[in-house]
């Protein structure tokens, strides 16, 4: 099939594996019962799959008794399609301002781990607590 001009492509995130739990379930799905689905989300064609946002850190460890890090981890070996963290910029996870070195050291962390997509944003809508996570997710690496 023939591109009509000047028509533009979009694509398909999908978000089952942090807001479709997050919303339903207080975030409680744990990483053993993510893993057999990945598979077929892995399949379907999305740009990229959302992992993980703000709260699942906090809940793994508080709730779930799991590593997040591991979590993340595991997601991005296992799936084929580009994996994407959402933060709350400045805030990282908590809704506390963190300095731009742990802020820049979490992308770095994410990175190594296999996340290839940073998605930041700020409850506040406030550009001056995304701009670290924005600059530290562009460093090469």
């Amino acid at each position: 099939m023939k591109k009509a001009a000047g028509s533009k492509r979009f694509d398909f995130v999908d978000v089952t594996l942090r807001d479709a739990h997050q919303c339903l379930w207080s975030t409680r799905m744990t990483t053993a019962m993510m893993t057999p689905i990945l598979g077929a989300i892995d399949r379907a064609g999305y740009a990229y799959i959302n992992i993980l946002g703000g709260a699942v850190f906090d809940v793994c460890v508080r709730y779930l008794h799991e590593n997040p890090w591991e979590r993340v981890k595991l997601l991005c070996e296992r799936l084929e399609t580009p994996c994407d963290a959402l933060t709350r910029g400045q805030s990282l996870y908590t809704f506390e301002l963190f300095p731009d070195d742990i802020v820049e050291l979490n992308s770095e962390v994410f990175a190594k781990l296999g996340v290839q997509v940073l998605t930041v944003y700020d409850a506040l809508n406030d550009n001056r607590n995304v701009a670290s996570s924005v600059r530290s997710a562009m460093r090469p690496g």
